[in-house]
Formats: C-alpha cells, structure tokens, sequence
C-alpha cells in the first residue's frame, strides 16, 4: 500500500483529511504547518510520524529529507489541506515527481494558484451557467 503525507495546520479540515485515510489502513505521516506545540491533528491514532516545520517554504527540503528516509519503494501521495501548501507544491511538482512523489493537482500551465483565485472561480461558474451571485 502506498504511503501518504497529509501536509496543514492545526485544523479540523486536516484532521478530517487524516481520519478518512487513516480509516482505510494507509500509513499516514503528517507535515504539521505551522508548528504548534500542543497540536490535537498531530494526536491522531492515524499518524505514524509528525514532522513539525514553521513555513511552507520549508516544504521542499523536508520532503526530500522524508524521501531518503523511506526510500524509494513506491509512489507517495501527498494531500495539501492549504492554499499556501497547494502553491507550494505545485510550484516544486516537478522536482516532487522527481522524488518519487505523487503531487494532486492540474497540468494546466497557469497552475494551480490561477484556479484557485476566487475571481477566476466565479468567472467559471457564470460561464458554465451557474448562478454565480457575487464578484470579487
């Protein structure tokens, strides 16, 4: 079975995240950001390993250091509960790939953080004939 990285903060969304997986039986590790001290996410039964960093511009070293300790056996998944973590991965998807990484996203050109502007959003949804009753 694969292995996966949930990466977020402190918050019930990244815990949600974490208790679906973990229900299934993946062997989960947790990239904590930022680092909180008495963090409840990080007290998870599901949590194999907790790696606690202050910034998301710490992402791609500590992914590679996490890469070289499990080694290279199979693809690993990553989950991003951010923006921030998202922009972060998608800017880096190529070296991640590289690593043997799995990095959810888009392979448009404009990148991730072009959908997920929120402008560019309700634009998509007037244009697909939704309903869209605020501008940004």
């Amino acid at each position: 079975m694969n292995e996966a990285i949930v990466i977020g903060a402190d918050h019930h969304n990244t815990l949600g995240v974490i208790r679906a997986l973990g229900r299934t039986g993946v062997p989960l590790r947790l990239i904590l950001v930022p680092a909180e001290k008495h963090s409840f996410v990080a007290a998870s039964r599901y949590i194999d390993e907790t790696v606690m960093i202050h910034s998301e511009s710490e992402l791609p070293s500590v992914l590679s250091d996490i890469r070289k300790d499990i080694g290279h056996k199979n693809p690993v998944v990553l989950f991003s509960c951010s923006d921030k973590v998202s922009a972060v991965l998608d800017h880096n998807r190529i070296a991640l790939e590289s690593e043997g990484y799995f990095v959810p996203g888009t392979v448009d050109p404009r990148g991730l953080e072009y959908w997920m502007d929120k402008q560019v959003m309700a634009d998509v949804a007037v244009a697909s004939g939704l309903n869209a009753s605020f501008r940004c």
